[in-house]
C-alpha cells in the first residue's frame, strides 16, 4: 500500500498546499504533517468566525484591529509576533475582535508598535488586559486629545504596554506563566494595606505579582524619557512593600 493510500484509508486528505509542510515522508510524517495542518485550519477558522462577527458589529474597528496585524514598530517586533510570540499574538488578535463583535470596543488606535481597543465611559474601575501586541482598555472617560497624549498622562495604559516587553520575552510561556496567573489574579486577590513615602494606602495583592511589579519596571524605563509624569510608585510598585 503506498502512503497516500494509507493517508486516506486512514482520513487523512492528502494536501500539498498546506503551509505548515507537505505529508511526504513516510507513515510518522503523514501523522505529524495532518495534524500541524489540522492544528492551522483551527486557528485560521477561529481568525475567521472572530474577524468576520468583528465585522458585522462594526467595520471600521474590525478593520483596524485586523490593521494591527502589520503594526509594529520595528522589523524584529514584526518577526517575534508571528514566530516566538505567536500563541498570545493569536490569542490577542481574536480576544480583541470578539471583544469589538459584542459590542466592548469604541476605539482603536495605534501606539509603540501595539494595537490598542479601548471602551469609554465604562461604569465601572478602570482596567486593561494585554495579549500578546493587542492592548484592550476600560475606562470609565473618554479619550480626548491625541491617544498618544493619553498613554504619556496615564499610569495604567503605561503599566498595560510594560506587559508588551513580558511577551517577548517569554514568548509562547507567557500565557502559561504571566497571563492566566494574571488573569486570576486579578479577579480573585485580596487587599492589603502598605505604606509609602510614610502615607498608607489600600492595594490589590494582585499590584504586588512579580509579573505585575515586572511590567511596572519595564514601563518606567521605557516612558523614563517620553512622558512628563514621574513614575507613581505608590500605585504602580516597582518593588514588594507588603
Amino acid at each position: 500500500m503506498t502512503n497516500k493510500e494509507t493517508m486516506k484509508r486512514h482520513g487523512m486528505a492528502h494536501n500539498s498546499s498546506c503551509r505548515p509542510g507537505k505529508a511526504r515522508a513516510g507513515w510518522v510524517l503523514s501523522i505529524a504533517a495532518s495534524s500541524s495542518c489540522s492544528a492551522y485550519d483551527d486557528w485560521g477558522r477561529l481568525n475567521a468566525v472572530s474577524t468576520v462577527s468583528s465585522a458585522i458589529s462594526n467595520p471600521s474597528n474590525a478593520g483596524k484591529i485586523l490593521m494591527g496585524k502589520a503594526y509594529t514598530d520595528n522589523l524584529w517586533h514584526g518577526i517575534s509576533r508571528s514566530t516566538w510570540e505567536r500563541p498570545q499574538s493569536w490569542a490577542g488578535y481574536n480576544y480583541t475582535q470578539f471583544r469589538n463583535a459584542s459590542g466592548n470596543v469604541d476605539r482603536v488606535d495605534y501606539f509603540g508598535g501595539a494595537t490598542w481597543a479601548t471602551r469609554e465611559n465604562y461604569d465601572g474601575n478602570d482596567r486593561g488586559i494585554s495579549i500578546g501586541n493587542y492592548i484592550n482598555m476600560r475606562i470609565d472617560n473618554e479619550i480626548t486629545g491625541s491617544f498618544e497624549s493619553r498613554v504619556l498622562s496615564d499610569h495604567l495604559f503605561m503599566h498595560e504596554y510594560g506587559h508588551t516587553f513580558q511577551s517577548r520575552a517569554w514568548g509562547p510561556l507567557y500565557l502559561p506563566v504571566i497571563g492566566a496567573p494574571s488573569l486570576f489574579s486579578a479577579g480573585f486577590s485580596g487587599d492589603v494595606t502598605t505604606t509609602y513615602n510614610g502615607i498608607q494606602n489600600t492595594l490589590s495583592i494582585h499590584k504586588f505579582r512579580w509579573y505585575e511589579r515586572g511590567a511596572n519596571k519595564h514601563a518606567e524605563k521605557y516612558f523614563r524619557n517620553k512622558s512628563s509624569l514621574p513614575w507613581d510608585e505608590r500605585m504602580y510598585p516597582t518593588i514588594d512593600r507588603r
